[in-house]
């Protein structure tokens, strides 16, 4: 009789999914370990998705497309393509083609989702808002999002965390993601980190031809552990290149071509300006001001504004009246 072997020993078998498999089957009945691997061809649309992916630290869930071959999930207006809640779990390698929003994250943590490229969606790329719900320790790497917005929806390409407190991203890093053309939408911002969202980092990110900020920050709520943001480049944009509020570190990021302001700290839903960084930057435009602050005495201050290359020939390079 063979020994029983522990729990720690057991190794899950691959599971590939070919064209005409029940991709939304395979999705659903996931268990820690399983690594699918989806092979080239066009998959959907769904319908209405909720998967549950309860990955461990030693056995994480794994969805991704074959190496070197072009795989494809097509949505509907109607729904979002992926609704995805859980933990330890990573999702890579695909193509994300229409929905409502390309990838909704319900309460997760340890979420890896990367090398992905989210188009043609009617509202938003990647979201985390569903209010009550926590997306902790959050990787969103290599994404390219675009053409977002199609259905008239606001069209961002990352939406993560709630208006006023009401869900949260935190100990989260956005990095390496190509967002740009997210005009068709009512909004259609870049990356957008609401109010009570902390300790994420925004960094590396390059955000062009988009309708509202490129990068917009709120507060803390109750200045918890600050959000950063570093080393991003946003350009074209049609409205504040980096819009702050409080409670953040702006650092090293080139802002070029926009229709507002460079960069611009202001209070918004309850939060004041406070605790805020704003170091090494690079403004240019011809018109607008390059760094616009409002209403900063509101605050409990801690406020550092140095070493910035701001130049707006036909603008300001700085303007604090209000502030």
């Amino acid at each position: 009789m063979l020994p029983l072997l522990p729990m720690a020993w057991i190794v899950l078998a691959p599971i590939d999914v070919m064209p005409g498999d029940n991709l939304k089957d395979v999705l659903s009945n996931l268990q820690a370990g399983d690594v699918v691997t989806i092979h080239e061809g066009t998959y959907g649309p769904m319908g209405f998705t909720d998967f549950v992916w309860q990955g461990t630290a030693q056995e994480p869930i794994v969805v991704q497309g074959a190496e070197g071959e072009q795989v494809t999930i097509v949505g509907d207006a109607s729904q979002n393509t992926l609704n995805v809640q859980g933990s330890y779990f990573t999702v890579r390698n695909l193509t994300i083609e229409g929905g409502s929003h390309g990838i909704r994250l319900g309460s997760c943590d340890h979420a890896t989702i990367e090398d992905l490229v989210i188009h043609g969606t009617a509202d938003v790329g990647i979201s985390c808002n569903r209010p009550g719900n926590v997306c902790e320790a959050l990787t969103i790497r290599g994404v390219e999002i675009y053409d977002t917005g199609q259905g008239g929806g606001p069209g961002e390409c990352m939406y993560l965390g709630c208006n006023d407190d009401a869900c949260q991203m935190f100990d989260s890093v956005i990095e390496w993601n190509y967002c740009h053309d997210t005009t068709a939408g009512s909004q259609g911002d870049g990356i957008e980190v609401k109010t009570g969202s902390y300790n994420n980092v925004v960094r590396h990110n390059v955000i062009h031809d988009v309708k509202y900020p490129a990068l917009t920050f709120y507060g803390t709520v109750g200045n918890k552990a600050p959000n950063r943001v570093e080393g991003n480049v946003a350009f074209r944009v049609g409205d504040n290149g980096i819009q702050t509020v409080g409670d953040v570190i702006v650092e090293n990021n080139i802002v070029f071509d926009v229709g507002a302001n460079g960069i611009h700290a202001k209070p918004s839903q309850g939060e004041q300006v406070e605790n805020l960084r704003i170091v090494g930057n690079t403004v240019f435009d011809q018109n607008g001001t390059c760094l616009k602050g409002n209403d900063w005495g509101l605050g409990a201050g801690n406020i550092e504004v140095r070493n910035n290359a701001l130049l707006c020939p036909g603008g300001m390079a700085m303007n604090l009246v209000g502030g």
